[in-house]
């Protein structure tokens, strides 16, 4: 008996279950139906289709938001014109538990399918990001994500923590589920690097022989300012270290004004995106990666199980996204909240420690293997979506 699952995601040019363009479409299919054998076949509904997506188009649902509605009446009336498709799925699985996540439960309620969703971070912070919202609209989000984890048929969360809290709200623990984020480790490799490919990459990109990194958005919640002020403390007794900042945002301009008031033209290099396939790249010239990342912050992060896969030591702001891996003293540091002088003087005893890094990195890459390998992911899954079935 094939199984049939449509990932869905009408906000998103890619379903997060992809890993966020770590895996393709094509890719993401082949690997479950190898781990299936052949018994579930997946489609997606997805908005705003790349260009570059060389996915077969019989398994993709283009949407186009319909601009002259309002958003909720625009993907309902498509939902509705893809209906004789969705009917035929036995599972809806979304990524979501707000707009979309809504419609997807609701759906399956009305037509007796199968839901499958997945909570990202700690819903009390998020929370926190509605604060320049309407106090109607707030509620209504609210409402909306009530509705949504009492109609989906399996919660899946990202880790035990977030698995507990609801388990204390009343959630019955047959629903919820632990499927931690997953990363390549193979592609995310040291023994995998091709030094001459390496050496291209960094003179492609202007890299110095040593170097800090920070990845993420430009702006107040993913600590950019924070890691230009920790970089100068780190600087000043370590003047041989460069930083690598990679990403965009609404402070560039600010960070720009930073480096060239403290003349760090030459010392701090920007780098707007990296293609995924050369990120192992970056992260195997980086002494270590810094990320002062303030709540609300959903999820593990990637980054840091990347980064430790790649067994670069790993620092952090103490939030709850990302206890379980960053772990104190034995895979890097959760610095309190605030503390930059406390963050920098980690990070210059770890610069001045090579074989404590190193040691660092050997830990985060085992403990990055044991519970967040893409295989693990892939076979978690695929329980999750026969275990679905079976109930229905």
């Amino acid at each position: 008996m094939v199984i049939r699952v449509c990932l869905t995601s009408l906000d998103r040019e890619t379903p997060l279950s992809i890993g966020s363009g770590a895996l393709s479409k094509d890719e993401f299919q082949q690997r479950i139906s190898r781990a299936s054998q052949g018994q579930i076949e997946v489609i997606f509904m997805t908005r705003g289709i790349n260009k570059t997506d060389k996915s077969d188009d019989t398994k993709i649902i283009h949407l186009r938001k319909l601009k002259w509605l309002p958003l909720w009446i625009s993907y309902t009336i498509i939902c509705f014109k893809n209906l004789p498709v969705l009917m035929k799925q036995d599972v809806l699985v979304n990524h979501c538990v707000e707009l979309d996540g809504f419609f997807v439960c609701l759906f399956c309620k009305l037509f007796e399918k199968k839901s499958m969703i997945t909570i990202h971070g700690h819903y009390e912070e998020e929370w926190k990001m509605l604060r320049h919202y309407s106090k109607l609209r707030t509620w209504i989000t609210k409402t909306m994500v009530s509705f949504t984890l009492k109609f989906a048929d399996m919660i899946v969360t990202i880790n035990e923590k977030i698995k507990q809290e609801h388990v204390d709200k009343g959630v019955s623990p047959s629903r919820l589920s632990i499927r931690y984020v997953f990363v390549d480790t193979e592609k995310f490799s040291r023994k995998h690097i091709d030094v001459e490919k390496f050496q291209l990459f960094k003179s492609n990109y202007g890299l110095p022989d040593k170097y800090i990194l920070y990845i993420g958005h430009l702006d107040a919640r993913d600590g950019s300012v924070d890691m230009v002020k920790v970089f100068r403390r780190i600087h000043d007794k370590l003047p041989a270290y460069k930083c690598v900042m990679v990403g965009e945002g609404p402070l560039k301009a600010q960070l720009d004004s930073f480096i060239i008031e403290n003349s760090f033209n030459n010392d701090i290099i920007q780098i707007d995106k990296v293609n995924h396939e050369l990120m192992p790249y970056l992260y195997y010239g980086a002494e270590i990666l810094i990320l002062p990342i303030h709540p609300p912050a959903a999820g593990v992060g990637k980054i840091r199980l990347e980064a430790l896969s790649m067994e670069v030591p790993v620092i952090v702001n103490d939030i709850p996204a990302g206890y379980r891996v960053v772990i104190n003293d034995e895979t890097g540091y959760r610095i309190p909240e605030g503390n930059m002088n406390l963050m920098a003087s980690k990070a210059i005893y770890l610069l001045e420690n090579p074989d404590l890094r190193r040691k660092f990195g050997s830990n985060g890459r085992k403990l990055v293997q044991a519970k967040n390998d893409i295989n693990a992911y892939i076979n978690n899954w695929v329980n999750s979506i026969r275990s679905l079935a079976s109930e229905s």
